[in-house]
């Protein structure tokens, strides 16, 4: 928002729910991507997630513990900033012995004044894909109303 004015907002399909995802994170050029992830089991998940450039070799991995009904959203870079950063493209595998859903979300113009932001939800790959479809919403600044706008 600037001057009471929303400069940039997006919309987010409903997402499928499943115990493995692979995420596409673009961070080239003024693009950032992050990611959201919900717990949606009764119990704890331990995520093995591994960070692959774009040829897919292995650039780092992290262990994750997540309690039920738990999300996490950041961007790629907070979890892998020596090697996710900018510059970076590839993706982030995740596997989880409980159900997650997930989104995944790209980030544009972020270094460039003055210029709209713009925000666009990437395609999630998902193995193993459940029935159920949950809703996740991710907002930035004051609470958005039901307004639409074009």
């Amino acid at each position: 928002m600037q001057n009471g004015r929303i400069l940039g907002e997006a919309g987010f399909r409903l997402t499928r729910t499943g115990r493995n995802v692979t995420l596409w994170i673009d961070n080239t050029g003024h693009s950032r991507s992050g990611y959201a992830i919900a717990n949606i089991a009764g119990a704890p998940a331990a995520l093995n997630m591994t960070l692959r450039d774009g040829s897919g070799s292995v650039k780092d991995s992290a262990t994750v513990t997540m309690m039920p009904g738990q999300n996490l959203s950041e961007f790629a870079y907070q979890r892998f900033p020596l090697s996710g950063g900018a510059g970076f493209e590839g993706s982030i595998e995740i596997s989880s012995d409980q159900d997650l859903a997930a989104l995944v979300l790209r980030y544009d113009n972020v270094n460039l004044d003055g210029e709209p932001q713009v925000f666009s939800s990437v395609p999630l790959f998902s193995r193993m894909l459940r029935p159920s479809w949950f809703f996740l919403r991710l907002s930035t600044g004051p609470a958005i109303g039901p307004n639409l706008s074009s």
